[in-house]
C-alpha cells in the first residue's frame, strides 16, 4: 500500500469519526431541547414559578385542569410555538429579578382560534337551555370567547386584583376553589346587557331567553304600585332576575332594600322619576299614608335628614318639614289652642303664612 492511499484511508476514516460525532452530538442536543421543551411546557413547570401558583392552582380545580396551559396559551403552528418560548426568557428574567408589574396579566387574551380547537362554534344555547346564545353570530362579530368566558380556567384573579398583593405562596387548592365560584367563571347578565346596548342590539327578554316567565306576583294588577312591600321582605326574589344591573359599589341606606335599590340602575332609573300621586297632593296624604303602610317604604328613595351628595336619593327628605316642634302658644294668647291642632286662615291675622304655609300645604294652598 502506497503512503498516498494510506493517507487517504486515514483522512477518510478521521472524517467519519468526526461526522460521527457531530450526528451524536446533534442527536444529544435535540434530546436535550426536546426534553427541556417539554419539560417547559408543563402545568409542574409553571407552578415552579411562585407568581403562577394563583394561575395553577385555579386550573386545578377548574373544569379545564384535563387541559394542559400550553394547549390555550400557545398557537398550535411551530411559529407560535418558538415565539412563545423566545417571549419566555423576559419572563424568566423577570421571575430572577422581581422586575414585575402586580397583578400579572396577560399580554394578550386567548384567541378564538385556540378554544374551538376543542369547542365548536355551533353551540346555540346556554347551560340552564333557556339561553339562546349563538356562538358563531357572535364570533362573526368580532366577538372573542374571552369576553364571555375568561373566568372559565382562573376565575379572572388578575383582573378581580386577587393576586395584587403578591402572595402568591398563600395559594392552594382551598383558596382556589373559593376563587372559582360560579359568580367568578361565568359572566353575568349585566356584561350582556351592556354589550348588547353597546352594540345597538335588542335587551328584550326574548333576544336572549327562550322563554320569557315572569313569576306570578308580577301579573298582578297594582304590582308596579306594591312591589316594594315584596322587597322590604324578600330581595332574594328580586336579585334572581335584577343582579346584571346592580353596581359593584353599593349605596348605603337606612334600611337593605333601600340600599339594593339606590345601588341597582335598573330599579333607580324609574325611583328617580317622580311616580304618579306624588303630585302636591301627597304632602297633605303622606301622614295619612305613613299609618298604614309604614315609614320603610319612603325611605327606599328619601332621607330623614338632608342627604349627602350621593347618587339614587330624592332630594326632598323628611326634616324639611318635620323639624323640632313648634314652642307651646303662651297663656296669653288671644285664641285657645289645642296640641296637635294645625293652623287656620285665621292665623293669618297674626302671623306670617306664607312661611307656615312652607310645611303646611293646606294653609299655604287657602291663603293663595
Amino acid at each position: 500500500m502506497t503512503e498516498a492511499s494510506q493517507h487517504l484511508r486515514v483522512t477518510k476514516s478521521t472524517r467519519l469519526r468526526q461526522l460521527g460525532m457531530v450526528f451524536g452530538l446533534a442527536t444529544v442536543s435535540l434530546a436535550l431541547l426536546g426534553g427541556v421543551t417539554w419539560a417547559t411546557s408543563t402545568p409542574a413547570f409553571c407552578k415552579s414559578c411562585h407568581e403562577m401558583r394563583p394561575e395553577f392552582y385555579t386550573w386545578k380545580v377548574s373544569d379545564h385542569s384535563q387541559v394542559t396551559c400550553v394547549r390555550c396559551h400557545i398557537g398550535p403552528s411551530p411559529q407560535a410555538f418558538v415565539q412563545h418560548k423566545l417571549g419566555a426568557l423576559k419572563q424568566i428574567y423577570q421571575h430572577v429579578t422581581g422586575k414585575y408589574y402586580l397583578p400579572i396579566e396577560l399580554a394578550q387574551p386567548v384567541g378564538s382560534s385556540l378554544c374551538l380547537q376543542c369547542h365548536s362554534e355551533q353551540w346555540e344555547s346556554g347551560g340552564s337551555g333557556d339561553l339562546k346564545i349563538p356562538h358563531a353570530k357572535h364570533l362573526t362579530q368580532g366577538i372573542n370567547c374571552t369576553e364571555c368566558h375568561a373566568g372559565v380556567a382562573h376565575g379572572r384573579v388578575a383582573e378581580r386584583e386577587q393576586t395584587i398583593d403578591g402572595l402568591f405562596l398563600s395559594w392552594n387548592e382551598t383558596k382556589a376553589r373559593s376563587n372559582m365560584v360560579r359568580s367568578f367563571r361565568l359572566r353575568g347578565m349585566k356584561t350582556c346587557v351592556e354589550c348588547h346596548e353597546t352594540r345597538g342590539v335588542s335587551t328584550s327578554c326574548e333576544t336572549c331567553h327562550k322563554e320569557r316567565i315572569l313569576p306570578e306576583t308580577h301579573l298582578a294588577s297594582g304590582w308596579l304600585q306594591e312591589h316594594g312591600k315584596q322587597a322590604l321582605t324578600d330581595l332574594s326574589s328580586c336579585n334572581r332576575c335584577h343582579s346584571y344591573s346592580l353596581g359593584m359599589v353599593r349605596v348605603k341606606a337606612a334600611n337593605a332594600a333601600a340600599e339594593y335599590a339606590r345601588s341597582n340602575a335598573f330599579c333607580s332609573k324609574c325611583h328617580l322619576t317622580r311616580p304618579a300621586g306624588h303630585d302636591g297632593s301627597i304632602i297633605p296624604a303622606h301622614s295619612a299614608n305613613l299609618r298604614a303602610d309604614g315609614v320603610e317604604g319612603c325611605r327606599i328613595c328619601h332621607e330623614t335628614a338632608k342627604p349627602r351628595k350621593v347618587a339614587n336619593v330624592a332630594k326632598t327628605f323628611c326634616n324639611q318639614c318635620h323639624q323640632k316642634p313648634h314652642r307651646k302658644p303662651p297663656a296669653t294668647h288671644p285664641v285657645p289652642v289645642a296640641a296637635g291642632e294645625t293652623p287656620t286662615p285665621a292665623c293669618g291675622r297674626c302671623h306670617p303664612l306664607s312661611t307656615c304655609g312652607r310645611c303646611h300645604v293646606n294653609l299655604g294652598r287657602s291663603t293663595s
